[in-house]
């Protein structure tokens, strides 16, 4: 198939065609199950701390977390350097009351953000 311009479509198209691979080859993430509930004050600070320090790496961060003294889960939605209000949600899903954060990253070493956060939260994963 040929444009108007003459331009063969295959050849027009074919700056398009990289394998979806090669966009995500740097793409990676892990998850984090925290031992204890956290200090609300703490953890926006550590949060803050994190997304300072890794700015456009940090990709996303979502999650689950339980503040101490409080009965219900807050969710927790980040993306690069912007932490979006906490929401708190009106129940538990299950009987599950540990924090979970998910951490999607670019070009950043996984297992070094992984210690970073739970440094910054003042916690060892669960």
């Amino acid at each position: 198939m040929v444009r108007r311009d003459g331009v063969a479509l295959a050849n027009w198209l074919q700056a398009f065609a990289r394998p979806v691979a090669d966009r995500h080859a740097q793409v990676s993430s892990f998850s984090l199950t925290l031992s204890s509930p956290l200090g609300r004050a703490a953890f926006l600070a550590g949060v803050s701390r994190i997304q300072e320090r890794f700015g456009q790496g940090l990709l996303r961060m979502k999650g689950l977390v339980c503040f101490e003294g409080e009965a219900l889960p807050c969710e927790v939605h980040g993306v690069h350097g912007e932490l979006y209000p906490l929401r708190t949600l009106s129940q538990w899903a299950g009987d599950d009351r540990a924090s979970h954060l998910v951490y999607i990253l670019r070009g950043l070493d996984a297992a070094m953000v992984r210690a970073a956060v739970c440094e910054a939260l003042g916690q060892l994963p669960a």
